[in-house]
């Protein structure tokens, strides 16, 4: 029995040596426990040792090698660590060699780990777009749910890894997205059918665009403002990928050519880079279009994308029906455009929309003063909102639909930034532009006013924020 007991104990102890030599956790394996003597000494390579099995670790620090001697050695490959986690769940976060040598030795492709999360949703999320590609190539469901009602389009659609989401949708032939064709108004400009089948797109679309919470009344929390406004905050940067900028994608995506949407042309996705110089980019553009057949998805001058943006103004509404301001930053104008329509389209012609851009970043303000859209040098520290050109198709919504143009400065951003961090918001500087207006008196007759300030996104680390703050 003694000896029973301590060749047991040996065992334990050649299996947390095994465990460190392969993944080099501390405390840190000795120089001398090489992996296939630990194994051939008696390390069991199927023992869960705390938390974590061999197989799972080497897959974690991506050791095609190793993955491959533990199999040789009997290592099972679809065992389950202390997470509820197979060896393929790690293998597709990071590495198209390993995950290979997993479904070469009967891995199941499709097994959910304990939240029913599978291969596809980590590798969705991960943006590894090679295991995604090797997953679909070997029988990958790509619309399976987790726990949460979630698929793999919707993991990536949250971190915003657009070329996954391409990838997907070209694999869901047969998820039915409703699109409703709506007729375009005579002067080219979106109509309210737009918005509102836009909005029904949104509500269905896998890339899980969010109803955005509208905060109310909360000018007490900005002493700064005059107490008789009735302020309220449209919070996009609560939004799905961190910005309002899925809106658009999600009705962009909705509205393929119809050859592709038909099945009877086929994308092939990659990722490539192709360098120009902003003078020369429009002609690079049009070139791979016309030449090379690509598919392009302008990030702020589309129709689709600006009746996507509508949907906010539609939301805004539905809970304060009768704002008399609205405050919206404006980089291109994708999004004034598109909540400047929603609301006007709405029958609220009183409603004074407004259209706040970086005094260094000037492009819309520079267009209304010339009678058409104009390209400049740009500099801010709101990049989001720093395009070198206005778009033709928004600079003729915000003429129709935008009251003004109002400028703000960077030291401005910079503050108010400051202003939302101290009352609990994570908001990026080119979010912060409609409230930095309000905040800084940019905004004329707002007393005994209600106004919305549209704040429109979060995506700024903790390090960069304090780099901007100091």
């Amino acid at each position: 029995m003694w000896f029973a007991m301590e060749q047991a104990q040996n065992v334990y102890e050649l299996s947390d040596r095994l465990i460190k030599a392969i993944s080099g956790w501390p405390p840190y394996p000795s120089p001398e426990d090489d992996i296939e003597d630990l194994i051939n000494l008696g390390a069991d390579v199927n023992r869960l040792h705390g938390t974590f099995l061999p197989l799972h670790c080497a897959c974690m620090v991506s050791d095609a090698e190793c993955i491959e001697l533990l199999l040789e050695k009997g290592a099972r490959v679809n065992d389950r660590d202390g997470y509820g986690r197979a060896a393929i769940h790690y293998a597709a976060e990071r590495d198209p060699l390993c995950l290979e040598l997993l479904l070469a030795h009967g891995a199941d492709i499709n097994a959910g780990d304990g939240n029913r999360d599978t291969a596809l949703h980590w590798a969705s999320f991960k943006n590894n777009i090679p295991c995604v590609k090797l997953l679909l190539q070997h029988g990958a469901i790509v619309d399976v749910k987790d726990f949460n009602n979630d698929t793999p389009l919707g993991w990536a659609a949250r971190k915003g890894n657009l070329g996954v989401i391409k990838l997907l949708l070209n694999f869901v032939g047969h998820i039915t997205i409703e699109i409703t064709v709506a007729m375009p108004s005579e002067d080219g400009l979106i109509t309210m059918e737009e918005i509102k089948a836009a909005q029904s797109v949104l509500s269905q679309s896998p890339l899980k665009v969010h109803r955005t919470p509208l905060m109310k009344q909360v000018t007490p929390i900005y002493p700064q403002i005059d107490p008789s406004v009735d302020l309220y905050l449209k919070l996009e940067n609560m939004q799905t990928t961190g910005s309002f900028k899925i809106r658009g994608v999600a009705n962009q995506m909705s509205n393929l050519p119809k050859e592709v949407m038909s099945g009877n042309r086929k994308l092939g996705f990659g990722i490539s880079v192709t360098q120009a110089l902003t003078s020369e980019l429009k002609n690079v553009v049009d070139s791979l279009v016309e030449k090379e057949g690509h598919i392009y998805f302008h990030s702020f001058d589309d129709l689709a994308l600006i009746a996507g943006y509508g949907s906010c103004a539609l939301e805004v509404l539905d809970e304060c029906s009768d704002p008399d301001i609205v405050l919206v930053c404006c980089g291109g104008g994708g999004l004034v455009s598109g909540i400047a329509a929603g609301i006007k389209l709405s029958g609220k012609d009183a409603c004074r929309v407004y259209a706040v851009e970086p005094e260094g970043s000037r492009t819309m303000y520079e267009s209304f003063k010339e009678g058409e859209p104009v390209s400049m040098s740009v500099k801010s520290v709101a990049a989001g909102l720093s395009p070198p050109f206005a778009g033709t198709l928004t600079y003729k919504h915000c003429r129709k639909f935008v009251e003004e143009v109002l400028l703000v400065s960077d030291t401005e951003l910079i503050e108010t930034m400051r202003t939302f961090y101290n009352t609990g918001l994570v908001v990026e500087p080119s979010g912060c532009a409609a409230m930095t207006a309000l905040l800084y008196g940019k905004v004329p007759d707002v007393k005994n006013k209600k106004v919305v300030v549209v704040v429109t996104g979060g995506n700024v680390t903790i390090e960069e924020m304090s780099q901007m703050l100091h």
